[in-house]
Parts: C-alpha cells; sequence; structure tokens
C-alpha cells in the first residue's frame, strides 16, 4: 500500500534511477529496502513476475497486450525516472522477444528467486546454519 517500497515518496539515493547503463550491483541501496527488508524492489532492472498481463478486476478498457501470453515486469529500470518504480506501475514482456526488443528491453529485466520462510528445506538450512554459529 506504498507508492515506492520504502514510503509514499520518491527519495533520491534509495533506488538506482534515472541514470545510464550498468545497473548497479544488489543491495547497492539499502535505504531503498521495504518494510520486509527487501532490497532493489524499485529500479536498477525490471522485476519479471510470474503473473500474466491482464486487465485489473473493474478495468473497461481493451489492450491487446492482455491475456496469458505476456508477463508482467515491475520495478523500473535504471534508466527509468521515478514514477516507473512506484509499486503499482507495471508493463508486460512478451515471451519471445523480436530482435529489436532484444536490443532494447530485453537486457532491462531481471527476476528474483523466493522461497517460502515455512519451506521445510529453508528452515532445516537455517538449523544448520544457526548450529554452526
Amino acid at each position: 500500500k506504498r507508492q515506492y517500497p520504502w514510503g509514499d515518496n520518491y527519495e533520491a539515493g534509495r533506488a538506482t534511477l534515472g541514470g545510464s547503463p550498468p545497473p548497479s550491483n544488489v543491495g547497492s541501496n539499502p535505504s531503498g529496502a521495504s518494510a520486509y527488508g527487501v532490497q532493489d524492489m524499485a529500479g536498477n532492472v525490471f522485476e519479471w513476475i510470474d503473473s500474466f498481463y491482464q486487465p485489473y478486476q473493474g478495468n473497461t478498457e481493451s489492450n491487446p497486450n492482455y491475456g496469458t501470453k505476456n508477463r508482467v515486469v515491475r520495478g523500473g529500470h535504471f534508466g527509468s525516472e521515478p514514477d516507473l518504480a512506484r509499486t503499482t506501475n507495471r508493463t508486460y514482456a512478451p515471451p519471445i522477444f523480436t530482435a529489436a526488443e532484444k536490443r532494447e528491453r530485453s537486457w532491462l529485466i531481471g527476476f528474483r528467486c523466493v522461497v517460502s520462510a515455512n519451506d521445510p528445506k529453508l528452515q532445516e538450512r537455517l538449523r544448520v546454519l544457526q548450529g554452526q554459529k
């Protein structure tokens, strides 16, 4: 329910935005972390989401890109202006990029690997790591 991962107002230095290549290293903007401590959710590279690009509930506008072909990308990239990094902003990534799209867009997209905090394998690994300290 925030405009940006850290709050409702854009603050320079909390995300890698408005610049030129290359993207910054992961974790370069710790003050831009979400309330849950997740970093790099705004700027740096678009985040590829597993959701299909479909209209929100109640949307009556048509868009030829809606459906079960294109995936959502969020968060803006290192060259984006701050409004593209808002949590509510989304665009799409096609499943197969044309040569032009590869040059212009695909290298701006990354992804985040996640696992549920209560995953049994994760919990076992954490127990092992805690035993080593």
